[in-house]
């Protein structure tokens, strides 16, 4: 079958921690991509479906890895300070939105695998979370928790053009398929 249509997934039935395995979609014998001594979770296709983006707690706290459809050729993408909690690919593939805490506070980054430079998406100084980049690239939608500024922001992934969007108890914004509506 197609490796297109595999399914990934997290599993501790082989060892006392959780690895990361496919399979394919119409069944069959499960492969393990990951067997270390650390948890691994989340993984998530990329939109070529040729890389799974992953978090690991193999150093002191959770990094962002990154590895070929077959579990070869591991890296680091978002490591050092800050423990990594939730991630969303870009839909070209090339760049990655990511939550990180930073002296106890959740901030947005997005890191450019190409150019390898990480900047922070938004300059609050509020809890933010996740939402989801907008089907073209060119958004990021979030909410920011708690503050004067809190509610579901939209931001241009390059740093410019961030609009608040509600003034409430906001969360889990996602775009439509088509881009119009969050």
């Amino acid at each position: 079958g197609s490796k297109s249509n595999d399914i990934v997934f997290t599993s501790q039935r082989d060892s006392a921690n959780p690895d990361i395995y496919k399979v394919s979609s119409s069944g069959g014998e499960a492969q393990r991509l990951t067997n270390t001594s650390a948890t691994e979770k989340n993984p998530e296709w990329s939109p070529r479906r040729d890389k799974i983006a992953f978090l690991s707690d193999r150093g002191d706290n959770f990094e962002l890895y990154i590895m070929d459809s077959e579990g070869e050729s591991e890296q680091v993408a978002v490591g050092g300070p800050g423990e990594r909690k939730d991630f969303a690919w870009g839909p070209d593939g090339n760049r990655i939105a990511y939550v990180s805490d930073h002296e106890g506070q959740d901030f947005i980054y997005v890191k450019d695998l190409l150019l390898n430079r990480k900047f922070r998406l938004s300059t609050i100084d509020a809890k933010q979370e996740l939402g989801s980049w907008s089907p073209d690239g060119e958004w990021i939608v979030f909410s920011v928790k708690g503050g004067d500024r809190e509610g579901i922001h939209r931001k241009n992934p390059g740093g410019v053009d961030e609009v608040q969007l509600t003034e409430h108890e906001d969360t889990n914004p996602v775009y439509s398929p088509d881009g119009k509506f969050i």
